[in-house]
């Protein structure tokens, strides 16, 4: 296995249903060097999907293209933030940013940004509304420990690979 192209991450969010309105869930993603699992785990159920390793710059630039889409705000304000021994730079937005559409409002977007331009974390939240109802949306995301960081397989990879036939060198669904 090639460990530059092993990670592992986690995210929380609510999801259009095909029942209509939005539900929880709880994401997770796994690479093990040749191919990336993903478990979704909604209120009652987990889906397991397995396709062949992501590109190596996926990840690399999300922090980037979060901060292009959330940060794009016509207010915003930049400090330095004392949360760290390291120093670090405080960003924090209000208005909505252009590319998001809707009926937007009480938008607040804040990134902690390292010396080396490294966003290290950003929390969004927003009211949308449509058809007359307003949901709260929120975005956080976070880097932790990087640099020299032992990537270790979740719980459920061994039934991820059991499921989507891997375990069998069975072709699987491609999860991008």
């Amino acid at each position: 296995m090639n460990d530059t192209l092993r990670f592992r991450t986690e995210s929380d969010g609510n999801l259009p249903l095909s029942e209509g309105g939005f539900g929880s869930v709880h994401a997770e993603v796994f690479a093990d060097g040749t191919d990336v699992y993903r478990r979704v785990h909604g209120e009652d159920r987990s889906v397991y999907l397995t396709g062949p390793r992501l590109r190596a710059d996926r990840f690399q630039n999300q922090g980037a293209w979060f901060v292009s889409v959330y940060l794009a705000t016509a207010e915003s304000a930049v400090s330095q933030s004392s949360r760290s021994a390291q120093r670090t730079y405080l960003v924090t937005g209000r208005g909505t940013p252009e590319q998001l559409d809707g009926d937007i409002s009480n938008y607040t977007a804040t990134a902690v940004v390292d010396s080396d331009g490294l966003v290290r974390s950003l929390n969004v939240s927003y009211d949308r509304t449509t058809n007359g109802t307003t949901q709260l949306v929120s975005l956080a995301f976070e880097y932790r420990d990087v640099g020299n960081t032992t990537v270790t397989a979740p719980s459920w990879y061994p039934e991820a690979r059991t499921v989507t036939g891997a375990a069998n060198e069975s072709p699987a669904f491609l999860i991008y």
